[in-house]
């Protein structure tokens, strides 16, 4: 597939995100970055520094707790993760079912009928929805590589479908990210740490609409142009 889909749907995904957490969370109060002069009053109450070596010093303390808030995150929501994976392999082994997987079995039946409105055929949904599970739950990495070996075997039929997959893939939502969003925001601020915990899925689940959202545009694109 050419690299040029991945840098349409990395430009899609923008404003595409925006939109989504606009319906999601529609901002009903006054903009605390809509008022230039609010913007400067506030600059200026921030921390100032003695000097170069001073702002340093604080930029790198300031940069471990971040980084180190951000890695126990992750680590523990991929934890969680295998945890998971590890009782529903060991449930499916009760019953002779090998290999059994959350994100690539238990959630890809269900977002079958998601891939089906996305435009993908029937007969490709099941692969697709199988590389959707694995970004939506591990990351998107992991989802473009299975994606290749599935496409490279002939698993995806047509191409429409095999485009669909890579839009729908460009995204953040998982989580890692997720990891990295509630572990650097909580440490760069602090006090905002409950509003970010109440948020924090719901982003998760405005990513996905995100790239579902890009994934159908593309979907669409592809079949006018082949009319």
């Amino acid at each position: 597939m050419p690299s040029s889909h991945i840098i349409t749907a990395v430009l899609m995904s923008a404003p595409a995100s925006i939109a989504v957490s606009k319906l999601i969370c529609p901002e009903t109060e006054i903009s605390h970055t809509k008022d230039t002069k609010a913007l400067l009053h506030h600059g200026k109450q921030m921390t100032k520094h003695r000097s170069v070596l001073d702002a340093a010093v604080r930029g790198a303390q300031d940069a471990v707790s971040i980084v180190v808030a951000v890695v126990a995150t992750i680590i523990a929501f991929l934890s969680i993760l295998s945890f998971l994976n590890s009782v529903v392999g060991y449930l499916g082994e009760l019953v002779n079912v090998s290999g059994l997987s959350l994100e690539q079995k238990l959630v890809a039946y269900p977002l079958m009928p998601v891939s089906y409105v996305l435009g993908v055929a029937w007969e490709d949904c099941g692969p697709v929805s199988e590389v959707i599970g694995l970004k939506t739950f591990v990351n998107e990495l992991v989802g473009y590589q299975r994606l290749e070996e599935i496409v490279r075997s002939g698993g995806i039929k047509h191409v429409r479908s095999q485009v669909i997959a890579m839009y729908a893939l460009c995204g953040f939502s998982n989580p890692t990210t997720v990891g990295v969003t509630l572990g650097g925001l909580s440490a760069m601020v602090p006090e905002k740490r409950e509003v970010i915990v109440n948020i924090i899925l719901m982003s998760w689940l405005a990513g996905c609409l995100a790239c579902f959202m890009t994934a159908a545009w593309a979907g669409e694109s592809i079949q006018f142009w082949n009319m």
